[in-house]
């Protein structure tokens, strides 16, 4: 492999890394202020896991449920960086921008969350 996809990798594991810090800010301003939510997110988390193509590769799966994952960023992340370290594996339509355009989706997410449940989480307990 080549220098530049060494730095394309670790600029993946920087986005995958970016992804879970704010993604952790949402669902813990939540958590904190509303309880209730508390029991759901071991179930989602679950789901998260198993369908972000850690298990399966892209190229296996029907081009329905294909189309579908490629929503996920997460499951783009993988994918993109699965296709570095295998050297005969093609990213199955997986798109650097799309990633980055759902990371600043999230982070606008998360500042706005932030701002209106600041004063809350601040109170909470």
């Amino acid at each position: 492999m080549e220098v530049a996809s060494y730095l394309f990798l670790l600029f993946l594991i920087f986005l995958l890394f970016t992804f879970a810090l704010f993604i952790g800010i949402i669902v813990g301003m939540f958590v904190r202020v509303y309880e209730f939510i508390s029991p759901a997110i071991s179930y989602i988390t679950r789901v998260i896991y198993f369908s972000s193509g850690i298990f399966f590769m892209l190229q296996e799966l029907p081009d329905s449920l294909k189309n579908f994952l490629l929503f996920s960023p997460i499951v783009q992340i993988v994918d993109l960086a699965r296709g570095i370290m295998v050297s005969d594996y093609t990213s199955a339509g997986a798109s650097i921008g799309y990633i980055l355009c759902c990371l600043f989706v999230l982070i606008s997410i998360a500042c706005i969350t932030y701002m209106s449940l600041r004063e809350k989480v601040l109170i909470a307990k």
